[in-house]
């Protein structure tokens, strides 16, 4: 008798998933909440009529129909563990609260400069089931398999040859209860490892573990910098926060025995994922260097950001939907880094408010683009260069105006992309005081 699934959620990873299904002679049904999807929507019987379940990324665990599909007692899939038992090729996880897209990049050009068939897959936007279906897989091809919390969840069928675990920091407290819960989820991945499979995460993935109670398994490398330094003068590696990603992708690739050359490529060739920390060039505005990174939707991220900007005056535009991160962690980050802060969003009022009675100099804008013309004006006024505590005042340094919101984008755009692109629009539409 044919295999008979139902698909619950028909989103960018429900269809591919459907897609992988009727290649393989599958039966499915697709279900979604939409009543103008095209798609049915789930009563709570109508599982037991299946002999296993594919779950959307998107259901949290208080969703109904993901209750009824464990009620069910039916095997629950996530799409990447569904679709991993057709993979032919090698499986590598990356996972992680930041930097999951940059090393992902950058392991797909080092295996590029390799010689080896790669692609990305999983979050980065393109579904595992989608490159099963595709021509590219082969028993010598490679999948970089970027895997978000919410995809972990749901770890069953999963079976990776490596994992790599940028780091661990607060975020998603908007979907899980705790921290432990979020860690847990991805701890999931674990759990997913083939025998012998490499495991390599950062030093704070490290002490994450024994906060939590966890037992590293027996192949982890903790990655190290220590041989890098003096090769990556002009590249996206040689400032924070990308220095600690290519930390894993070396440890890795040294431990995996490839090519140092190969690696030292595909470090040259790698471009930054789109809004993540990109300089933003208006050749009309004098008084201020803009950075683009949309991409930064919670605190950790901002750090890496600020952490980039070294010595520099900074002011900070920020704001959005709020993810359940404690503000107090936002204020340790921005007090006495951050000349003045720009606040726009779901968010701003609680952070005007608390950023005025922690000393932070705030100012609460409508908008993104009445936040970049404010921080904009506020440059200019400020002149290019302006003395602060920690520098001596001969050492002119350009105001550094940092979008790196720290929340998520929804409130009032589509994506963190949409809302970079906003950004980029704004800053390109500045002129300089005096110019036509």
């Amino acid at each position: 008798m044919r295999e008979r699934i139902a698909i619950l959620g028909m989103g960018q990873s429900g269809r591919a998933v459907a897609c992988l299904a009727q290649s393989n002679g599958v039966d499915f049904v697709g279900f979604d909440e939409d009543p103008n999807s095209g798609f049915r929507v789930l009563s709570p019987d109508e599982l037991s009529g299946f002999d296993a379940v594919v779950i959307s990324p998107g259901f949290s665990k208080i969703h109904l129909w993901r209750k009824w599909a464990l009620e069910s007692g039916k095997p629950c899939f996530g799409e990447l563990g569904y679709a991993s038992r057709y993979w032919r090729g090698q499986l590598i996880g990356v996972t992680g609260t930041n930097g999951k897209t940059s090393v992902t990049q950058l392991l797909v050009a080092c295996f590029q400069a390799q010689g080896i068939s790669v692609l990305a897959t999983g979050n980065i936007g393109f579904p595992l089931a989608d490159a099963v279906c595709a021509q590219e897989n082969d028993s010598e091809a490679v999948a970089i398999c970027e895997i978000s919390s919410f995809q972990a969840e749901f770890s069953e069928g999963i079976a990776m040859d490596a994992l790599l675990w940028t780091n661990f920091a607060s975020d998603h407290l908007d979907r899980y209860q705790s921290l432990s819960e979020y860690f847990e989820a991805k701890w999931q991945l674990i759990k997913c490892l083939k025998p012998g499979a490499l495991f390599v995460c950062s030093k704070d993935v490290v002490a994450a573990c024994k906060e939590f109670g966890k037992t590293l398994p027996d192949t982890t490398l903790v990655a190290d910098s220590s041989e890098m330094a003096d090769w990556l003068q002009g590249t996206a590696f040689e400032r924070q926060p990308q220095i600690k990603n290519l930390q894993l992708v070396y440890s890795y690739w040294h431990q995996s025995e490839y090519a140092f050359s190969a690696l030292k490529e595909g470090v040259q060739r790698f471009e930054l994922p789109a809004h993540r920390l990109q300089r933003v060039e208006n050749k009309h505005f004098d008084g201020a260097v803009f950075w683009n990174d949309s991409k930064a939707t919670n605190f950790h991220a901002v750090r890496g950001a600020l952490d980039a900007m070294t010595d520099a005056p900074v002011f900070w535009i920020g704001g959005g939907q709020d993810k359940g991160e404690p503000l107090m962690d936002l204020v340790r980050l921005l007090k006495g880094r951050v000349e003045h802060a720009f606040v726009y969003g779901e968010t701003a009022p609680m952070l005007f408010e608390t950023f005025i009675n922690e000393g932070i100099e705030v100012e609460r804008c409508n908008s993104l683009e009445n936040a970049v013309h404010r921080a904009s004006e506020a440059a200019m006024a400020a002149g290019p260069a302006m003395a602060i505590p920690f520098i001596s005042a001969r050492t002119p340094l350009p105001i550094q105006v940092l979008f790196s919101p720290g929340f998520a984008s929804f409130d009032q755009f589509k994506s963190y992309s949409e809302r970079g692109k906003i950004f980029i629009n704004e800053v390109l539409s500045l002129k300089a005081r005096g110019r036509e």
